[in-house]
């Protein structure tokens, strides 16, 4: 009998496996150029929401409370000069008058904050309310004090409410800021 020709073997795991080896290598790439384009978009969105909030919310806002609390400190000097109280009592309404023109801009930042999609809360003016009201009434009771005790108490209870507008307004900004921070 005579033999047949060898048969050939077509599938020889040898010629298989590289090209097997291929395909997944393929495959992998695709799905890993899929994940690292979002996480890219998100980094850059992250980048630039942090970036926005710093330009457009946090320094405006910190820009306007560095402006009152000058004016303040200026409004607690006059609560202690030695001046007479209807002297007083003017220097104080002029005072009062440069704050509240220097809170237009810090009023501007906020409602602008109120404005923003990508930041917690839409609360932002209203948080500056409640002391802003205060503040209000006490420069106005010093503007009508009958002595310099009740003046100068109205005056630093006036700076006191400034104050305590900073600190609240600071505060939101930290926790703003410590959101981003985690969001990475």
């Amino acid at each position: 009998m005579a033999a047949g020709p060898p048969s050939a073997d077509p599938l020889h795991w040898s010629l298989v496996v590289p090209w097997v080896l291929s395909i997944a290598s393929i495959i992998f790439s695709i799905f890993n150029l899929i994940y690292t384009t979002k996480v890219a978009k998100k980094i850059r969105r992250d980048g630039i929401a942090r970036e926005e909030f710093n330009t457009a919310i946090r320094r405006p806002i910190e820009a306007g409370l560095s402006e009152m609390t000058a004016e303040v400190a200026k409004l607690r000097a006059l609560g202690r000069g030695f001046n007479a109280l209807s002297d007083m009592r003017k220097e104080v309404t002029k005072q009062a008058a440069a704050i509240v023109e220097k809170s237009e801009k810090l009023f501007e930042a906020l409602a602008s904050a109120d404005r923003v999609e990508w930041i917690t809360g839409t609360d932002w003016a209203a948080l500056a309310e409640g002391p802003w009201d205060t503040f209000l009434e006490n420069t106005s009771e010093a503007e009508n004090a009958d002595s310099r005790e009740q003046l100068v108490a109205c005056v630093e209870a006036a700076a006191a409410a400034i104050q305590s507008l900073s600190q609240v307004l600071r505060v939101r900004i930290e926790q703003e800021i410590q959101r981003h921070i985690q969001k990475q």
